[in-house]
């Protein structure tokens, strides 16, 4: 980085979103099953090579046979980009088409090498059992609900206490460690604001919360940032003190490879305390500290 760079963003501070809101954003619905009692929904499974055009002539296939596309996810192959994926829930309550002559008029319409089909169970469940395992960005990725997430983290405390929120955190901070090696393979760069913008935007689309940063002294090393429905603390609502270890851990992982340096992250703000966002003060431990004590 050039000195006059480094200069610069020594002094950025990040105005406030202060009318930033959870309302702002529209939740996305990624699920792969369905469950709609009284309703005919099947789920198609899909696999060739898509025409340009063969969007369209979905839709146009759905509108003459009066079925209804509830859910589609479409995304290119992680081994062939010519080759692409495509799970579609469709529902044909009041279809004038089998579920079957859909798939086919499917295979009309576009080079597919594999179609599966789906039915509902009595109960109106439906899933995809054709596409395994689950990938973002090329890495095999696992989803929790939130009952179980709930249920890992507030088990871990109310099981070992303050040794499991020490536990918590140890693990954000491995995971922290583990998450700037990958941003680094990613994009190439080591430079903090490029960093702090992946990160940011990895912890958005993972659903973890609304990352943004506040402000930035790379000369003091000093992080301030805002977390809108941080997902850790929406859980611990109503406890009345800072509820977040593990995320914190995480911004304390990716502070330590990028100054080559122990920091500690306070949690100034939480929801759990009542407030509308969390947020973290990342700065450096100091030489006379005990870690532990600094980071918990």
């Amino acid at each position: 980085m050039k000195k006059q760079d480094y200069e610069e963003i020594s002094r950025v501070t990040v105005e406030a979103s202060s009318d930033l809101k959870e309302e702002t954003f529209t939740p996305l619905n990624i699920e792969r099953f369905m469950i709609l009692p009284g309703r005919n929904v099947y789920c198609i499974a899909m696999k060739g090579s898509f025409t340009q055009d063969m969007l369209r002539k979905i839709i146009e296939l759905q509108q003459k046979t009066k079925t209804v596309i509830l859910s589609g996810i479409f995304s290119a192959n992680n081994s062939d980009p010519e080759i692409k994926n495509a799970l579609i829930f469709i529902d044909f309550t009041n279809a004038s088409i089998k579920p079957e002559e859909m798939a086919a008029q499917f295979g009309h319409i576009s080079s597919l090498n594999h179609v599966q089909i789906f039915a509902p169970t009595s109960i109106g469940f439906v899933s995809d059992n054709f596409f395994f395992p689950l990938k973002i960005g090329n890495e095999r990725v696992i989803i929790f609900r939130k009952p179980l997430y709930e249920a890992f983290f507030s088990g871990i405390r109310e099981q070992f206490g303050s040794a499991g929120e020490v536990f918590l955190y140890y693990m954000g901070i491995e995971s922290g460690s583990k998450a700037f090696e990958d941003y680094k393979t990613i994009s190439g760069f080591t430079d903090f604001k490029t960093m702090a913008d992946m990160a940011c935007a990895f912890a958005f689309n993972m659903g973890w919360g609304v990352f943004k940063l506040q402000e930035l002294n790379l000369k003091k090393k000093t992080i301030r940032i805002r977390i809108h429905d941080n997902f850790e603390c929406a859980s611990g609502k109503g406890t009345g003190k800072p509820y977040s270890h593990f995320l914190r851990g995480v911004a304390a992982g990716l502070f330590l490879h990028f100054f080559k340096t122990p920091g500690t992250v306070e949690e100034t703000r939480c929801i759990a305390q009542g407030h509308a966002f969390c947020e973290f003060l990342v700065k450096p431990v100091k030489p006379s500290a005990k870690i532990l004590h600094s980071h918990i």
